[in-house]
């Protein structure tokens, strides 16, 4: 026993350590002892417990963080409220959508009682563009805790968010509510645009059906008024024919704008530089606008070449430039910009409604009009929608802008603001390579005598061509109701041989591709012409053919001709690029 244990035991029983019975020390020793042990014990024990909470504190820590970064790191914005409409937590991405300072909301003390009068819905409200459909939505959430909600909301400034809702349990116990928003604009924007180009689609094969059938009557229409003028020139009737002729190039450029706008145009693209088309375009304009409204041109100095048809490039730009000049008053402004624009792998966004990065050459045409009100600017695109009246357009202008920047693979969007002005914004591939000239026109008769089947499945146009073709001086003719008629002719014992095919597309039994294929395997020096309006499939190779737009007169029928003799390649020798 300790020392000073005993001496204690002596002081309070009064006597000598001899008189203390032994028995009583050895026990209040053992007690002591087992106390000293105990308290070691609950040394270690406190010391074990005081780890274990540290480690549980960190856990904790860990989890905390994690949850953290999960309600940061998702695209939704997240509030969640507790049972008595206490903000208990959110996220910055909320904030976000809904344009607010976090402190706004850290600093908000909320009012007991009904959840749905709660500050926090009085702040998100100010955001919300209808506020009467915001409130039904909170009142539904208070009238009904264990239901769940998901709803369509605008906020001001023309976002468009998804809300959807639903009770946090434990155990069965409500707890509170979740509420998440989701900024769904840009997934809008990208729905209508598939909508849009699906509904231009569906009117552009009917709009390409109804061309194709038209192009026929009128290649026939302009044939005979064009026969006649050659064969009855002197006639008191020819005024009359001139009329008739007038009117069928007018539907002609109808047709061919039908065309251009359901992308079934049958086109010729070449190598352009933008620069020099816009400023034709820009001298042209001049001369057909008020001395006080001002064109600007804006041309960038680097090369802005592309691939596509030159005529109806020049039909894009002037169709934009003459609703600019219609959209602006006396002293306005058009400008007219062209640039290189270089897109990265790595943009977090695509400008321009670019889906792939590359290099682009970008056109916008920008006036300071009256621009176009935000619920007409879904329809500007849609054939013969117009806000002219009838005298000033037909409701394809831009349509037909829509279908050939399609068809030459760009991309076309606008900014407008009323009161403002409007830009359209064009953007089409780069295409590096020198500008592919013009060939000069040669009219007359052919330098040689050529061997020429025809081979066209409307009885009308078979007639009036063969006719055109008996004109040109130097051509032997043999016709051809169908591609099956026209191999069977091929392969006849008194077939000529053969010089050049003169061919249709678009035929029942064979398209004009496969029958050029199989007739230039008899006659490998054969030369090919196609004579159409329409191509289903115009995306397909179609080798060294010359190429001649329904409806055509006699004219460009023997310009065609002499432009595909005088390439000295045959249609079977690959075309270089």
């Amino acid at each position: 026993m300790h020392k000073l244990l005993s001496r204690q035991i002596r002081r309070v029983l009064g006597g000598s350590e001899e008189s203390v019975p032994k028995d009583f020390l050895a026990a209040v020793d053992a007690a002591y002892r087992q106390a000293d042990e105990d308290r070691v014990l609950l040394e270690r024990a406190m010391e074990l417990t005081s780890e274990e909470l540290m480690e549980r504190n960190e856990a904790l820590g860990h989890s905390l963080a994690l949850t953290h970064a999960t309600l940061e790191s998702t695209d939704e914005g997240l509030l969640v409220l507790g049972v008595d409409g206490r903000i208990r937590t959110f996220n910055a991405r909320l904030c976000e959508i809904f344009a607010l300072p976090a402190e706004e909301l850290h600093g908000i003390e909320d009012l007991r009682g009904d959840p749905g009068q709660a500050p926090c819905w009085h702040v998100l409200r100010r955001r919300i563009d209808d506020t009467e459909d915001f409130e039904r939505v909170v009142s539904s959430a208070a009238g009904d805790p264990a239901g769940e909600i998901s709803e369509t909301l605008a906020l001001k400034g023309g976002q468009t968010v998804e809300l959807y809702s639903r009770p946090v349990r434990q155990g069965g116990a409500i707890l509170g509510r979740v509420w998440s928003f989701r900024d769904i604009t840009e997934q809008q924007r990208l729905e209508e645009q598939f909508r849009q180009a699906q509904k231009m689609d569906a009117v552009g094969r009917l709009a390409g059906g109804i061309a194709h059938d038209f192009n026929n009557l009128l290649t026939v229409i302009i044939g005979c008024t064009d026969l006649a003028r050659l064969r009855h020139g002197d006639s008191d009737l020819m005024p009359l024919m001139e009329q008739v002729a007038s009117a069928s190039r007018r539907a002609a450029d109808l047709t061919g704008r039908l065309l251009a706008f359901s992308r079934q145009e049958l086109l010729e693209p070449k190598i352009l530089d933008v620069g020099p088309l816009v400023e034709e375009v820009a001298d042209l304009m001049h001369r057909l606008m008020p001395e006080d409204l001002k064109l600007i041109t804006r041309l960038d100095s680097a090369p802005c070449t592309l691939l596509a048809d030159k005529t109806r490039f020049h039909q894009v730009l002037m169709n934009l430039v003459i609703n600019a000049r219609d959209a602006v008053g006396p002293g306005g402004s058009i400008e007219i910009q062209t640039r290189r624009l270089s897109v990265a792998p790595d943009r977090d966004s695509m400008p321009f409604g670019i889906e792939t990065p590359g290099e682009y050459v970008v056109v916008k045409v920008k006036d300071d009009g009256h621009g176009i009100p935000p619920e007409l600017r879904d329809r500007i695109f849609d054939p013969f929608f117009t806000t002219k009246d009838a005298s000033h357009g037909t409701g394809l202008g831009l349509a037909t802008v829509y279908g050939i920047v399609q068809q030459f693979h760009g991309t076309l969007d606008l900014v407008s603001e009323s009161g403002v002005g409007t830009e359209f914004r064009l953007a089409f591939p780069f295409v590096e390579g020198d500008v592919e000239e013009e060939p000069a026109a040669v009219l007359g008769d052919l330098e040689r005598s050529v061997n020429v089947l025809a081979v066209e499945d409307d009885p009308s146009v078979r007639l009036i061509l063969s006719e055109m073709l008996a004109t040109i001086e130097g051509c032997e003719v043999q016709v051809a109701a169908s591609p099956e008629d026209a191999l069977a002719l091929a392969r006849g014992p008194e077939t000529f041989p053969l010089d050049l095919l003169i061919s249709d597309i678009a035929m029942p039994e064979m398209d004009g591709h496969e029958l050029a294929e199989r007739l230039a395997e008899l006659y490998p020096e054969l030369k090919v012409l196609f004579a159409s309006g329409y191509d289903p499939g115009a995306e397909r190779p179609k080798g060294r053919a010359g190429f001649l737009a329904k409806p055509f007169d006699v004219n460009r029928l023997t310009r065609k001709i002499q432009e595909v003799l005088a390439n000295p390649a045959s249609y079977r020798q690959p075309v270089l690029r």
